[in-house]
Parts: structure tokens; sequence; C-alpha cells
């Protein structure tokens, strides 16, 4: 049986969700960095879950989309990222990013962190990055 936060969930990934909404079961941090958020479903399972401590997530992306030669690095993705939150009922308890992972940790002033959920640049060397600074 599946957790009752994972569904339904807008198009994207979160194939280990169960393992993770246990561990914040679990834990039940109150402030929650997730690194790459994409359309929001990661998001809105963790939203789910922490509200019912009143918890905050906070969800750094650049939601560029990606590269293509000519085009701008814009974040083309934030509004169906955010209309997936507003929709799933789970927009106050995120609070959104727009920035590249390893530029927000150096920049981070906000409250300290009980969980953070890497799932950005998944090469290695991206993923020890963001370890490394936040």
């Amino acid at each position: 049986m599946s957790h009752p936060a994972l569904s339904p969930l807008p198009k994207g990934w979160f194939h280990h969700g169960e393992q993770i909404l246990a561990l914040l079961e679990q834990h039940r941090p109150m402030v929650v960095v997730e690194l790459g958020t994409h359309f929001g479903a990661s998001a809105i399972a963790i939203a789910r879950v922490l509200r019912a401590w009143h918890g905050t997530l906070y969800c750094v992306d650049t939601w560029y989309g990606k590269p293509q030669p000519g085009r701008p690095r814009t974040p083309i993705k934030l509004a169906t990222c955010a209309q997936h939150l507003i929709v799933a009922d789970v927009a106050a308890a995120v609070r959104l990013i727009v920035a590249e992972t390893v530029a927000a940790g150096r920049a981070w002033q906000g409250p300290p962190i009980d969980a953070l959920y890497v799932d950005a640049d998944h090469r290695e060397a991206g993923c020890l990055a963001d370890l490394e600074t936040w």
C-alpha cells in the first residue's frame, strides 16, 4: 500500500518516496530543504507530510529546463511547479527559491535546516558540491 501523500502527484520523479516520507515522519523536521524540484511531485508529497506538524519546505531549483543554444536561462518551469503546489493545496507550507543549488547554499540565511533532500544535479560532482555547500 502506498503512502497517502504520494497520490495524486503531477508528472515527475519520486520513486523512493515511501522511504523519504517514512524518515520525515520518524524525525519530524520543521525545516526541510529540497534541492531540485522540477514540477513539484516530490515537493507536494513532502509538504503533505510536513504540514501535519506545521513544518516548512524550501524548494531550490533554477526551473530552467534543459539548456538549449540561443535560449535564455529563465525559470520557464516555475509557473507550472507553483500551479501544481496550489492545486495540491500545499503552497502555504512551501517556499520557492529560484537559484542554482550551490549558490543558494552559500547565500542561505534561512532558519537552521533539519533535513536536506538532494535531488538536483545527479552527477557525482554536482551531488558532492551540494552536500559540501549545504
